[in-house]
């Protein structure tokens, strides 16, 4: 078993390629030159896959900005993967989400760790394994005045609320595309906007002054916001409406190792290690028994 991460010259900014990324394990010995042809035949292959990872994903994928290292929720849960599967090696490349999904359209990834949510145009491009490796909670960023009336998706409509325009490749857009679908009566109008460009601050502002009403926020996304000191004056968080799984994506062509994957990422959370990391960093466990059961793709595992 072993893990390695390389550094995207054209995706970091030269302060970041300065750091000297740690690797998530130790690289592989060099076979020495005396070794004998039969324990080099008894060595068992090892297949090299690229994975590109979030560089920028509090809590879930980033680069610590004082010790340079890879770090958050999916690296420890791939260090687990990366023991029960000694058959690859991980090379990780620290990058942005878009640049994740354009390597695996273009090869350069076998697979991707984004936080990504299931959805039907995904399933068409990217393999989707069975079993999700993390998940967040879905909630509703509104008006402090609001937020016993504004509890959900449902809510909004009722009493005619407006929503945040949000980008096609953000999860959050597939929670309302989802809610459309299932409440056709019902369906929010959702304008698109191009990814990130709005931030935290401004949108906190435009719901403060009443240009819309709400908008659809990850928990976690919005405790990390709070924590890097946005302004959320007047503006709270409703109560979690939604549990959303969120996946790892493979290429096209991988389903050997999607596969493998599935069987080691099933063992790693029935040995109840995966919750251990769950808690640690999202301070509940998205793999509880409530959040497993019936969040499951089509995949075969």
């Amino acid at each position: 078993m072993k893990a390695s991460v390389k550094i995207s010259l054209f995706f970091l900014t030269a302060a970041a390629a300065s750091f000297v990324l740690a690797s998530c394990g130790n690289s592989s010995p060099k076979q020495e030159s005396g070794a004998s042809s039969a324990e080099s035949a008894s060595t068992p292959s090892v297949t090299k896959v690229n994975i590109g990872t979030r560089m920028d994903y509090d809590v879930i994928s980033y680069i610590d900005a004082d010790s340079g290292e890879l770090m958050g929720f999916d690296i420890d849960m791939f260090k687990l993967l990366d023991e029960a599967l000694p058959q690859y090696e991980f090379i990780y490349d620290p990058v942005g989400q878009e640049a994740i999904l354009m390597g695996l359209d273009a090869g350069q990834y076998q697979a991707g760790l984004g936080g990504y949510f299931y959805n039907a145009e995904r399933a068409e491009k990217y393999l989707f394994p069975k079993y999700y490796v993390s998940g967040a909670l879905a909630c509703l960023e509104v008006r402090e005045e609001d937020k016993d009336i504004l509890t959900d998706l449902e809510a909004l409509y009722d009493h005619g609320g407006k929503l945040v325009p949000i980008s096609p490749i953000s999860g959050t857009y597939g929670i309302v595309t989802t809610y459309n679908r299932e409440h056709p009566d019902k369906a929010i109008a959702l304008d698109t906007i191009e990814w990130q460009s709005v931030g935290n601050e401004e949108i906190a502002t435009w719901i403060r002054e009443g240009t819309y009403d709400a908008n659809v926020s990850l928990k976690m996304s919005f405790e990390s916001a709070v924590r890097n000191g946005v302004d959320f004056t007047g503006v709270t968080l409703s109560e979690p409406f939604s549990f959303v799984p969120a996946y790892t994506l493979f290429a096209k062509g991988q389903e050997a190792f999607r596969d493998d994957y599935d069987k080691a990422l099933k063992t790693i959370i029935e040995s109840g290690k995966a919750s251990d990391i769950s808690n640690k960093w999202f301070g509940f466990d998205v793999f509880a028994e409530e959040y497993l059961k019936g969040y499951v793709t089509d995949a075969e595992a």
